[in-house]
């Protein structure tokens, strides 16, 4: 799996996030894949279900 990380230039980029460790980072890696195709961060957290739900 360390191998496979080190030639990963996305999760070797995401593995510098404090508390994001290496398979962490590769499996965000793996599922976003290009991460052009949303038009901000804000899109990807949602995405991802970082974001609170809205109840209006």
């Amino acid at each position: 799996m360390r191998a496979i990380h080190r030639t990963d230039a996305p999760g070797r980029l995401l593995e510098t996030i404090p508390g994001i460790g290496p398979l962490t980072a590769s499996a965000l890696a793996a599922s976003i894949g290009n991460a052009g195709s949303f038009r901000s961060g804000r899109e990807l957290a949602a995405w991802l279900g970082l974001v609170p739900r809205q109840h209006s």
